[in-house]
């Protein structure tokens, strides 16, 4: 059984380190980063952007994402914002539970990475939420996926962080 595990947590790595990827730009924000070339851009005024999965099948009810948000960073320190972000997803969020909070160094960069789980609309989601400090701003990054799937998706989204530029 272990065998069978570690080789299908290979192949999910090895799919996520050698699959096509695009460049989304933002020059308004001066961010950049790779997302799989099978993904698709949205514009969302909440948003920097938002990156989509394709559809698998047809009544599929949700699509893991990948989402930026940037703000002010109010003169805090990455623990500091951490939990102030922390305080507000325990109360925007239905079911919120948080599973881990680490420092992870990503494409050379320092973020503080949540995992936390919650539903929407009868829909178990786990989220990998990473967040860089830089030039005064707070970069947060949402990476949403069902529970089941979220393991799949974790290198997926791991690659993605990883490649995040801000111009400044």
């Amino acid at each position: 059984m272990k065998v069978l595990l570690s080789l299908f947590l290979f192949a999910i790595t090895f799919f996520a380190q050698t699959q096509e990827m695009k460049t989304y730009t933002d020059n308004e924000t001066g961010v950049s980063i790779n997302y799989p070339s099978t993904w698709e851009y949205r514009e969302n005024p909440r948003t920097v952007f938002i990156l989509i999965r394709p559809l698998e099948k047809e009544g599929q009810v949700f699509r893991e994402n990948v989402n930026l948000i940037i703000n002010d960073d109010q003169d805090l320190t990455l623990q500091e914002y951490t939990g102030v972000a922390k305080m507000q997803l325990r109360k925007q969020l239905q079911g919120y539970k948080e599973l881990s909070t680490e420092t992870v160094e990503l494409g050379g960069k320092q973020y503080t990475r949540i995992i936390y789980q919650h539903s929407i609309n009868n829909l178990s989601l786990q989220v990998a939420y990473y967040i860089l400090l830089q030039n005064g701003k707070a970069y947060n990054l949402t990476c949403s996926s069902t529970q089941i799937d979220f393991e799949k998706y974790l290198p997926v989204f791991e690659k993605m962080v990883s490649s995040l530029t801000v111009r400044g």
